[in-house]
C-alpha cells in the first residue's frame, strides 16, 4: 500500500506538477473532488517530514554558466508520451546554453495540435490550464477514429513539444504517397495522415489478422504458425526483421523454448529484454507457484507452463532434454486431470484421482486399461504409461509435493511463516539450495525478519515480491 501511494504521488509530481505546487502552497487543486482532501493531507504530512521546501525540481535549477558546463547537451528520445516535468526542466536548461535535442515517435505526420483545437462547441468538461491531455476530441470531425480514441497521449506530447521550439508551428506539408494495396496499409495511412475511413470498401486480406486465444501458450502457438506462414509467403523475410511484443515477459518468456525451439521447423527467437526475475531461476519459479496459489485451482495448463521453467526442469532431472520433458508433459495430460486440486479432488478428473492413475500406471507398466464400474473411468492410465525413463518416479513425487504445497498455501499466515513456506518449496520443488537463489534469499530474509502478526494470503506475498523484483531491476 505504501509503495502504491508513493508511486501515485510521484506520478502527480511528473504529470500534474501544478497540483503538487498548489498543495505545497496550502491550496486545494480540485476542491470538488471527493478523494483530494485525504491525499492532500497525507502529502502535506510527508512533505513536512521530508523538510523539503525547495519545491519541484525545475524550481531548484538556477540559470548559470556552470550549469551549461556541467550539462553541455541533452538528448531525449521518447516513444509517444512526454513527461511535463521533464519539459519544464528542459526549458530551464536552454537559457543556460545547454543544447537540447528532443526526438519523439508520434503516430501521425499531421499537426496534432489541430485535434486539440477542434473541440466540441459545449465541452463536457472545461480544459484545465497546464494539462495537455485535458481536452475533448470532436467525434464528428474528419479525424481518424483510431487516432481519436487512442491518440490522446500523442497529442499531449505534441503540445508539450511546442513549448520547446518557437518555430514549432511551422509544420511542413505532408508528402503524397501512392495508395496502399492492403487493408493494414489503409489503416496505417489513415492514422499517419489523420484521415477517416469513409467509403472504405476493401476485401479482407491476410495483412490484418485477429486471433482469440485462451492463454499465453496458445497465443504463442498461433503466432508460431503465422510466422511460419509469413516466412513461406513473404520473399526474403528474415528473422531479425520480425519483432514480437508481449504485455508481460514474466508470463511469456518461459514458454518461448517449448513453442518455438521445436524439432520440426524451429524458429530462432532472441529475448531483447530479460524478465524481472530472469537473474534468479528459483525466484522466477516461486513467483509462478504463488500465481497458481492465488488462482486457487492448480489447473493442468498452469502446471504444464510451470514445467517449462529452468529450475523445475533441473529439479525433474530433464534439463535441456526436450524429449524427456515432453514425455512427462504427455503423461500428465494423459492422466485426465481437468478440475485442479480444489475441485472434486478424488473424483474423475480431479487432481488426486488423476495422480493415482499415474502411480498405478508406473507400477503396473504397459497393459490394457480397465474401466471402473462405479466411476466409469479407465484405471490405470493408458498402456503407454510403461517406460524406461527414470524421471517418471521423480515427476510423480514432484507432483505430489506440488499438490501439498498448493493446499498448504490456501491458508493465510504471517510473513515470517511465508518465508518458511517459500524456502521449503524452493528446497522440495526447485532444488533451491545450490547457490541459484540469491535474489530469492533477499526476499525471504526480509519476510522472516518482519515482526507482523497479521496473517496475509498468497496474493499479498506475490504482489510484494513482484514489486521488489521490479524495483531491483530498474
Amino acid at each position: 500500500m505504501a509503495r502504491a501511494v508513493a508511486d501515485r504521488f510521484d506520478q502527480y509530481a511528473h504529470y500534474r506538477p501544478e497540483m503538487i505546487e498548489a498543495w505545497a502552497s496550502g491550496k486545494s487543486y480540485l476542491p470538488n473532488h471527493s478523494e483530494e482532501a485525504w491525499q492532500r493531507g497525507l502529502w502535506a504530512l510527508l512533505h513536512a517530514s521530508a523538510k523539503n521546501d525547495d519545491g519541484l525540481l525545475p524550481g531548484r535549477l538556477k540559470a548559470s554558466p556552470d550549469l551549461a558546463k556541467a550539462i553541455p547537451s541533452v538528448l531525449v528520445i521518447g516513444s509517444g508520451s512526454l513527461d511535463p516535468l521533464l519539459v519544464d526542466v528542459l526549458l530551464r536548461l536552454q537559457p543556460c546554453g545547454c543544447e537540447v535535442d528532443v526526438r519523439i515517435v508520434l503516430p501521425c505526420l499531421g499537426f496534432l495540435e489541430d485535434l486539440r483545437k477542434k473541440t466540441l462547441q459545449t465541452p463536457s468538461r472545461i480544459p484545465e490550464e497546464g494539462d495537455p491531455e485535458s481536452f475533448e476530441f470532436h467525434q464528428d470531425l474528419e479525424n481518424n477514429p483510431l487516432l481519436v480514441s487512442m491518440g490522446r497521449q500523442a497529442a499531449g506530447a505534441f503540445v508539450l513539444l511546442g513549448k520547446l521550439d518557437e518555430q514549432y508551428s511551422n509544420w511542413d506539408e505532408q508528402s503524397s504517397v501512392p495508395p496502399p494495396a492492403t487493408l493494414l496499409g489503409h489503416l496505417q495511412r489513415g492514422i499517419r495522415d489523420n484521415q477517416g475511413y469513409e467509403n472504405l470498401d476493401l476485401p479482407a486480406d491476410s495483412s490484418l489478422r485477429i486471433h482469440a486465444c485462451y492463454g499465453p501458450r496458445r497465443e504463442l502457438e498461433v503466432l508460431r504458425d503465422e510466422l511460419l506462414r509469413a516466412f513461406a509467403d513473404i520473399k526474403d523475410l528474415k528473422p531479425e526483421e520480425v519483432l514480437i511484443a508481449v504485455p508481460s515477459l514474466e508470463h511469456y518468456a518461459p514458454l518461448v523454448s517449448a513453442v518455438f525451439h521445436t524439432k520440426e521447423n524451429p524458429l530462432p527467437v532472441r529475448l531483447t529484454e530479460l524478465p524481472a526475475s530472469e537473474g534468479d531461476e528459483v525466484l522466477e519459479c516461486l513467483l509462478a507457484i504463488l500465481e497458481i496459489a492465488r488462482g486457487g485451482r492448480g489447473r493442468a495448463s498452469e502446471v504444464l507452463d510451470l514445467m517449462q521453467l529452468r529450475a523445475v526442469r533441473e529439479a525433474l532431472g530433464v534439463g535441456d532434454d526436450e524429449e524427456k520433458l515432453e514425455f512427462l508433459a504427455d503423461k500428465f495430460r494423459s492422466s485426465g486431470i481437468t478440475q485442479g486440486f480444489a475441485e472434486g479432488d478424488e473424483q474423475p478428473g480431479g487432481w488426486k484421482f488423476s495422480m493415482n492413475r499415474l502411480v498405478a500406471g508406473e507400477f503396473f507398466g504397459p497393459q490394457e486399461p480397465e474401466s471402473s464400474d462405479d466411476q466409469g473411468f479407465h484405471f490405470p492410465v493408458a498402456e503407454s504409461m510403461g517406460s524406461n525413463f527414470s524421471e517418471l518416479g521423480t515427476f510423480l513425487q514432484w507432483l505430489a509435493d506440488l499438490r501439498s504445497t498448493l493446499i498448504d498455501w490456501e491458508s493465510s499466515t504471517t510473513p515470517d511463516q511465508w518465508a518458511n513456506r517459500l524456502r521449503q518449496a524452493a528446497e522440495v520443488l526447485l532444488g533451491g539450495e545450490d547457490g541459484r537463489m540469491d535474489a530469492a534469499d533477499k526476499c525471504l530474509r526480509f519476510l522472516s525478519e518482519l515482526e507482523a502478526a497479521t496473517p496475509v494470503d498468497a496474493s499479498v506475498i506475490l504482489d510484494w515480491m513482484e514489486s521488489e523484483t521490479d524495483e531491483a531491476n530498474r
